[in-house]
């Protein structure tokens, strides 16, 4: 025998309600669902609208968050390249200058010494050979081409300028120079106030050792610089001394101890001025050739650190700069069409250059 199927158990009020309103209820039912289903759905967007939106937003207003660090770093580096070239300048560069100054101006003077005194020397011998007449000794022309009227008394003019130049020399604050020059100023020193005869003629020979010491009663040992003032005060005693009268007054100032002797001081004090020009030509050589070490030391120096700036500084900021660049870019297309058409401040910086320049 078959199992018998047993009725469908029905509720009493179902069973009572027709079947069209039970089909009704069931179609209510269903919409209601749907839109329960609709509202969740729209509070879901709702949500991730807001979401994405605060996110766009977050990324357009932290555009500036770095600007200012960026900027400190740049002029800290700005600053340090700055101070380099300060220093360079007032360390290195403005003593260089005031070296060469000095000592150009100290190889003006030494130079001027052997003129002058030839110059005087001449100047004395003319006015006694002229027989006192001023007007012939002194009508050369003057310094500027005119033609001299008598009135410039040259010998005067270049005892005053040894005097000066004797000065000028012998000041110690004139002497202030780079160690390349402490051979020249040992020579300078020993020349103008030591034992010119054991300074320089003992090493040439002895007969022009000998002769030095004996001149002027040994006064070239006691240095250069009492030398030329005793120069210029023997060519006052032969302008006083001088007897204009006659011939044999002439000759006899011209033959005068004095004036033999200044002949003599001179003669032997050129050699020496000449041998301390070229001492410091040599000096002054040695010295622009390590001033040029210098410059070449400090140029490496200045290409390593801009290398290390490039290297070690430029290139990590770039790569970090592109990494956050990549970043943006993955944002910003994270960010859903309608939430930029809907957003107006976020719509308009789209529409804008700065992001577009920005993403390229």
């Amino acid at each position: 025998m078959g199992a018998s199927k047993s009725p469908s158990v029905q509720s009493p009020e179902n069973s009572k309600m027709p079947l069209g309103a039970r089909g009704n209820m069931s179609k209510m039912e269903d919409g209601r669902k749907a839109t329960v289903k609709e509202e969740d759905r729209r509070k879901e967007e709702a949500e991730i609208e807001e979401v994405a939106l605060d996110r766009s937003t977050k990324l357009l207003n932290s555009r500036n968050n770095r600007r200012a660090s960026v900027v400190i770093q740049f002029v800290i580096l700005a600053c340090f390249f700055g101070l380099y070239f300060l220093l360079d300048y007032v360390v290195v560069e403005i003593g260089f200058r005031n070296n060469i100054k000095k000592t150009l101006t100290h190889l003006k003077r030494t130079s001027e010494r052997m003129p002058y005194i030839r110059y005087l020397n001449a100047f004395t011998q003319a006015y006694v050979s002229q027989n006192g007449n001023i007007t012939s000794v002194y009508a050369y022309n003057n310094l500027d081409g005119a033609a001299g009227d008598g009135s410039i008394d040259f010998r005067a003019g270049y005892k005053t300028l040894i005097q000066n130049n004797a000065q000028d020399i012998s000041d110690p604050s004139n002497l202030e120079f780079p160690g390349s020059f402490d051979s020249y100023l040992g020579a300078f020193n020993a020349y103008y106030n030591g034992d010119l005869c054991q300074s320089y003629y003992k090493s040439k020979d002895s007969s022009s050792f000998e002769a030095c010491n004996k001149v002027s009663n040994g006064l070239l040992t006691k240095g250069m610089a009492l030398s030329v003032t005793t120069l210029t005060l023997n060519s006052d005693d032969v302008i006083k001394n001088f007897d204009n009268t006659t011939a044999d007054g002439i000759k006899t100032s011209l033959r005068s101890t004095k004036f033999v002797e200044a002949d003599k001081i001179m003669k032997y004090i050129m050699p020496p001025l000449a041998d301390l020009k070229t001492s410091y030509e040599a000096a002054f050589q040695d010295y622009l050739d390590s001033q040029k070490k210098i410059e070449i030391i400090k140029f490496v120096l200045f290409i390593i650190f801009c290398f290390f700036v490039f290297f070690f500084l430029w290139q990590p900021y770039l790569k970090n700069l592109k990494d956050k660049i990549f970043r943006t870019k993955g944002m910003l297309n994270m960010i859903p069409m309608d939430i930029i058409s809907k957003n107006e401040s976020l719509r308009g910086q789209f529409l804008g250059d700065n992001i577009m320049r920005a993403v390229k």
